[in-house]
């Protein structure tokens, strides 16, 4: 059974900007089941990002599994698949070498946040920037790895002290469509408060494998 729920909320972007999403229709699916190799919830609302260019990206889709070192799969757009590791794109493998090994990395826990650098990609809109700030306009290659430092936008994933599971917070950066919303509330991440409305709208880890208590420090 589907059921069409209309919502408002509003979200504060990262550059001061308030965004309304006037009201539009969202489809939530009573039983959804993600594929069976996916760690990310299949509840209604817990497996969506929001653009406020092309609407929901869905992340129950392309076996998305959040790992202790990156996030493989891909989600599913109105527009195009959204690629997140080189290795596991909807057309197979993609990598090439170094800084051609792109995808989004996982940096290791702080606190209470997994802090997430590196990169997405759509054949249609191109690179999403998951970390960065107005100098490097993402993250950078280490020559091992994606790093991110001094980020003024970040996507994470808060995780209780021993949990395997936890709820994406923040936004990722695409030239094209803009912001990206990763949680409709963004209270205790970068960014401060952004209300939800009458449905809690995120993306959320709903199992394992944990995250490792790894990795370098948010530069908050």
């Amino acid at each position: 059974m589907i059921l069409i729920v209309r919502i408002i909320f509003k979200v504060l972007v990262p550059a001061g900007f308030v965004l309304n999403l006037a009201f539009f229709s969202f489809p939530i699916a009573l039983a959804q089941d993600c594929s069976a190799s996916s760690n990310i919830s299949a509840s209604a609302n817990e497996h969506y990002a929001w653009s406020d260019v092309i609407g929901w990206i869905d992340f129950c889709n392309g076996s998305v599994q959040v790992t202790d070192t990156n996030i493989k799969g891909y989600a599913s757009s109105q527009v195009d698949f959204l690629a997140l590791d080189c290795n596991t794109t909807p057309n197979g493998s993609d990598c090439g070498s170094g800084a051609n090994n792109w995808g989004v990395t996982n940096l290791g826990v702080t606190g209470n946040f997994a802090n997430l650098a590196g990169w997405a990609w759509s054949d249609r809109i191109g690179w999403i920037s998951f970390c960065g700030n107005s100098t490097s306009r993402g993250s950078g290659w280490s020559g091992t790895g994606w790093t991110c430092t001094f980020p003024t936008y970040q996507v994470q994933i808060i995780v209780a002290p021993g949990a395997t599971q936890g709820n994406f917070v923040g936004w990722a950066w695409n030239d094209v469509i803009g912001w990206i919303s990763f949680n409709c509330d963004h209270t205790g991440d970068l960014y401060g408060t952004s209300p939800c409305g009458p449905v809690d709208i995120k993306l959320r880890q709903a199992g394992s494998p944990a995250v490792a208590e790894a990795g370098q420090p948010a530069a908050i």
